[in-house]
């Protein structure tokens, strides 16, 4: 069985090929086609290499699916939400470019920094969790101004981790709280979890800006003299 449905992305057309047969989506990949495998849980050892998305039922693909589909074939971008100022969006190849490396950027920072690092988070992060450290784009210029997300926590919470940075430039404008406040509602609508944030204690700054997202402070982390090294605020 073989199906093609045509989509428009960004005002491109593309055509998304729905196979049960290996032959067919190995033969559409290598022709640079979206392609996704359907799958037959009553079959033995069915071979839908090399799809990486599968569907049980045709019905199943809605527009949003073959949208996310061909986004991810193509390297383009996934938009995650919209705030008065700033487009969220997933980074891409040509963010690369325009990152700032800035003092004190840790390890999880440094992803952003090179070619072969980025691709493979956009590739492995994306792909796969549908979910990272997205890039902000300011509305009226264009310009990555940040980047702001969420990622994996703690192996036994049923939260996620949100992240955020806003590049020195374009700092005390509202642009953390606004990010932060569109990713807790996409999280809301579409990945149904709670979040957390842990804060270094000495950054008043990003302190206040959760604060004013509604997260409370739930736990400190301090040494005997009480000096306390970071704070957690959970809203989950």
């Amino acid at each position: 069985m073989k199906e093609e449905r045509k989509i428009t992305v960004e005002g491109q057309d593309f055509t998304v090929v729905i196979s049960d047969e290996h032959e067919a989506l190995l033969a559409a990949s290598a022709a640079g086609r979206a392609i996704i495998g359907l799958w037959d849980p009553s079959v033995e050892n069915q071979d839908l290499s090399p799809a990486v998305w599968l569907v049980e039922d045709l019905e199943d693909l809605n527009h949003e699916f073959l949208e996310r589909v061909v986004r991810r074939k193509q390297g383009m971008p996934w938009l995650i939400g919209e705030t008065k100022h700033l487009w969220i969006r997933e980074f891409s190849m040509e963010d690369i470019d325009h990152v700032h490396q800035e003092e004190g950027d840790g390890e999880a920072d440094r992803i952003f920094y090179t070619p072969e690092a980025l691709e493979s988070y956009i590739q492995n992060q994306y792909g796969f969790y549908q979910y990272g450290i997205w890039a902000l784009v300011e509305k009226k210029t264009g310009v990555l101004v940040g980047k702001a997300g969420v990622s994996n926590g703690k192996a036994d919470s049923k939260c996620l981790e949100l992240g955020y940075h806003i590049f020195h430039p374009y700092r005390k404008k509202g642009y953390a709280r606004e990010a932060c406040l569109e990713i807790q509602k996409y999280v809301r609508e579409n990945l149904d979890c709670g979040l957390y944030a842990k804060i270094d204690a000495s950054n008043e700054a990003s302190i206040r800006v959760i604060e004013s997202c509604g997260f409370p402070v739930t736990w400190k982390k301090c040494n005997e003299e009480e000096q306390c090294s970071y704070l957690c605020f959970l809203n989950c």
